[in-house]
């Protein structure tokens, strides 16, 4: 859409010079500036000589040895040619941002005098209210859904006030933008009230103008009360740097009457009473607590990518491909799409020659404002600056805590107000020339062009459009099918047995499962087909075939695994692959579609951007296929291990490697880094152990954390008693006491922040054990120290329900679907325990916690 609104806008203003009898061209003096920007995406993007590649960016040939073009070398892929990491994302972002200077230029040539930049301001703030009051009205009759009918994968609308944005702290920044906008239109309305009242105007008029004020005080109203309910913190800070970078520029410039302070006087009174009445305590607590230990993690993985790609950066829209890399435990499980402070994503995704480039559009801003604000000539104009520099300012400022320069939805806002900016700085300057009947010295902005630059405009337009529009095409195409996959992974973390008070069905739960396996796996695969270069589709779509294989191998009489059939593969030492490949087609038949398939897709997932870690530990394993040579596999982890040294798969694949080659503490120092990031890989160390070595080894490796998040297996509250039981006893016995242990003594630490946290994850751990009584008052512990902790009650009413204590886990579970209204499960859950409370105790029988679920407290 914002392409599409670009090209039709700047192919509109061609159209407007081949009609104009004398077309002129507004020159901004910022067009090497943009030009410059588009260079650096363009550089990034172009494949370049090996030398040259190190030469620029020393760091992609540690980063990325098996690409260096030594085919001879084990497990070589070929050779990385672009200093970006992530191609196909960096050429989407490279036509956001021709999008956004399209929008610029275009805005900046329209804006042809005051009452313009007026008139878009006055846009800006009823497309601002609107949004506020569709904001409202959306979380006050959520369904969860937005628009009331869209599912998003990733997020509800539920909780916070976000409007048409997932995010609401870009929401929060949409309300700061447009906040001076609204109060300058009140502020004109005022003034004609003023003058038409004066004048003894006719009453209709008086009464339309009341009635135009009543609105868009209301609107004002509204935006601060949507802002305040988004609980963004940083969105608010900009909201206050907006209200003030206003009010302050308008007193100076003599426009701040008594008036116009009593009426912002009553509207923050009508604001202030919607916020005592809606919940004034959870926007107050959200307020006062300004620590954010993951945000700073995420800066510091950014300044470790400036470091190591200081000149280019990584590619325009890699971030989330390449932090990864620097990331430090806890946070090494947790994606940021983005670096949530836009000064150090523009350092790391173009280096600090974009940053310099940022840098100087920052300066031209400044400059512009403060030249317009200062202007003699033309009243008007130092008010519209005032509007413009608040709504600026609060973009910058909040530009240090997010990502909000790489937000389209917002920067449709942006960008027009900076051309206001530069339009003012040019109107106010021929303004001055005018006065002072001189004009050395100020340079002069419309130069009269051919209309034949109109013709060679739309040619421009149309030639990016064809390059771009293809490309956007794709991505678009794919995405409800890459959409509709993240749902279905979601679902299954939510599903439901059919009835809460009885055992599920095995074959109906192994076919429901079943069921939503294929969806997954068609979905996977329409989108792949349909965006062919998402790195990230291509390597769920290889884990997902290997998964299909495995379920698949099950059920035949001979279930090899995929690393029995590669250790006899080599083993065997076949003549030929041809040889191979006819042995595997006995061995496992139609089977081994889904091998050739997910080394297909893993190998194209490396090849559109090569940091995708999990897709070499699938390449290692199905390498096999093609070339008989044992020696890819430890190159192939090894190049695994350097983009992704934080990830359990990784890190269990590489100590497994170890492990078989003789190199058993390599193997425990791999695992250690494995064990407490992933279920999945703990489970899999410990069977493995299991009558090998013993627990003990690993967590004298690592000891147990004391984090909620991170319990050893079969301790979370994910987990279920079936898969508790499928431990191996002595070894489970040892983890759920040596856990246990840490969490008591750090309950005992004076210094000890998070108590609720300690006892929930305690209480996990008797709950496992099988300790209801130990279990049960580490939950009442927590609630005696905050009665409000959520995950607490939840937790607790979970428990009754399963003890068969219906009445008591009815007030508990009550209690936490009133605070997540959406939440199905707990809904379900709680309309059960007052359903079964009701029945005679004769009836009542206690819930296993086979029958709950999986389901996380």
């Amino acid at each position: 859409v914002l392409a599409a609104s670009a090209a039709v806008a700047a192919l509109a203003w061609s159209a407007s010079l081949l009609l104009s009898r004398k077309p002129t061209w507004t020159v901004t003096w910022v067009e090497p500036l943009l030009l410059a920007v588009v260079g650096v995406g363009l550089l990034q993007i172009t494949p370049l000589p090996p030398a040259l590649l190190h030469f620029l960016s020393p760091q992609h040939g540690t980063l990325l040895p098996l690409w260096s073009g030594n085919t001879e070398s084990s497990g070589a892929m070929g050779t990385w040619q672009t200093l970006s990491l992530n191609v196909g994302e960096t050429r989407q972002s490279i036509i956001v941002g021709l999008s956004y200077i399209a929008l610029f230029f275009v805005a900046t040539q329209r804006l042809r005098r005051v009452s313009d930049i007026e008139r878009l301001l006055k846009w800006i703030a009823a497309i601002t209210g609107l949004m506020a009051l569709f904001g409202v009205v959306q979380w006050l009759t959520s369904n969860g859904k937005f628009f009331w009918f869209y599912d998003y994968p990733l997020t509800t609308s539920a909780q916070r006030v976000k409007g048409a944005f997932t995010n609401r702290n870009h929401f929060a920044e949409f309300m700061a933008l447009g906040c001076a906008p609204l109060l300058l239109w009140i502020l004109k309305t005022l003034e004609k009230r003023s003058v038409t009242t004066s004048s003894f105007g006719s009453r209709a008029v008086r009464s339309n103008t009341d009635t135009l004020l009543g609105g868009l005080l209301l609107l004002l109203g509204v935006l601060v009360f949507a802002a305040l309910f988004s609980l963004s913190r940083g969105g608010t800070v900009a909201l206050g740097v907006s209200l003030v970078v206003t009010l302050s520029l308008l007193f100076r410039a003599g426009r701040l009457s008594g008036r116009v302070v009593g009426v912002l006087l009553g509207m923050s009174l009508v604001a202030g009473s919607l916020f005592l009445m809606f919940g004034a305590e959870k926007v107050a607590n959200r307020l006062d607590n300004w620590e954010s230990e993951e945000r700073l993690a995420v800066w510091d993985a950014n300044s470790k990518i400036v470091r190591d790609f200081p000149f280019f950066g990584t590619g325009m829209g890699s971030h989330s491909e390449v932090c990864p890399i620097y990331f430090n435990p806890p946070y090494a499980d947790i994606e940021f799409t983005h670096a949530e402070n836009s000064y150090l994503q523009v350092a790391s995704e173009c280096g600090l020659l974009g940053l310099s480039l940022a840098l100087a559009g920052v300066a031209c801003c400044v400059v512009w404002c403060v030249r317009a604000s200062n202007s003699k000539a033309d009243s008007r104009i130092r008010v519209l600056s005032a509007v413009v520099s608040a709504s600026l300012a609060a973009n910058l400022v909040h530009a240090v805590v997010d990502y909000s320069w790489f937000v389209p939805g917002l920067m449709v806002i942006v960008l027009p107000l900076v051309a206001c900016a530069r339009r003012l700085d040019q109107l106010s300057s021929e303004a001055s020339r005018r006065s002072r009947s001189q004009a050395a010295g100020v340079p002069r902005s419309n130069l009269v062009v051919p209309r034949g630059l109109g013709i060679a405009t739309a040619a421009v337009v149309v030639s990016a459009s064809l390059w771009a529009f293809p490309q956007l095409q794709q991505a678009t195409r794919g995405e409800p099918y890459w959409f509709d996959y993240l749902r279905s992974v979601r679902n299954q973390r939510e599903a439901l047995p059919a009835s809460m008070t009885e055992a599920e069905d095995p074959e109906v739960t192994e076919a429901e499962q079943l069921s939503q396996f294929k969806q997954r796996l068609v979905a996977l695969s329409t989108a792949a087909k349909l965006a062919p270069s998402k790195a990230r589709v291509q390597m769920r779509l290889a884990s997902t075939c290997l998964k299909a294989f495995d379920h698949l191998q099950l059920q035949t009489d001979d279930p090899m695994s995929l690393s029995q059939l590669r250790d006899a593969a080599l083993a065997s030492q076949f003549d030929s692959t041809d040889a191979m490949h006819e042995w595997l087609d006995r061995a496992v038949g139609k089977n081994v579609k889904y091998l050739e398939a997910a080394a297909r897709h893993a190998k194209k997932a490396v090849q559109l951007c090569p940091l995708q870690g999990e897709a070499y530990v699938h390449l290692a394993g199905l390498r096999f296929l093609e070339d008989l040579d044992p020696q890819h596999s430890p190159a192939l982890l090894q190049q695994a291990q350097l983009v992704r040294p934080l990830s359990a798969t990784v890190q269990y694949a590489v100590g497994l490697q170890h492990w078989l080659d003789g190199q058993k503490d390599e193997a425990l120092q791999s695992w250690k880094l494995a064990f407490h990031q992933d279920r999945a890989a703990q489970d899999q160390i410990l069977s493995l152990l299991a009558g090998n070595a013993p627990a003990q080894a690993i967590y004298l490796n690592a000891p147990p954390p004391t984090d909620e998040n991170s319990p050893p297996p079969g301790l979370s509250t994910t987990s279920s008693p079936g898969e508790v039981r499928s431990l191996p006893l002595p070894e489970y016995e040892v983890i759920a006491r040596a856990y246990a242990a840490a969490l008591k003594k750090e309950l005992e630490n004076p210094e000890c922040d998070q108590p609720i946290n300690q006892l929930i994850a305690a209480a996990a751990v008797y709950h496992r054990l099988q300790d209801p009584e130990a279990t049960e008052a580490c939950l009442q512990r927590a609630l005696e120290i905050d009665r409000s902790s959520f995950m607490a009650r939840k937790m607790m009413g979970v428990f009754l329900y399963e003890q068969g204590q219906f009445a008591r886990a009815s007030e508990c579970l009550n209690w936490c679907v009133k605070i997540s209204p959406t939440d199905r499960w707990l809904r379900s859950l709680a309309e059960d325990a007052i359903s079964r409370s009701l029945r005679t105790p004769s009836e009542i029988q206690p819930i296993g916690f086979d029958s709950l679920g999986r389901r996380k407290f």
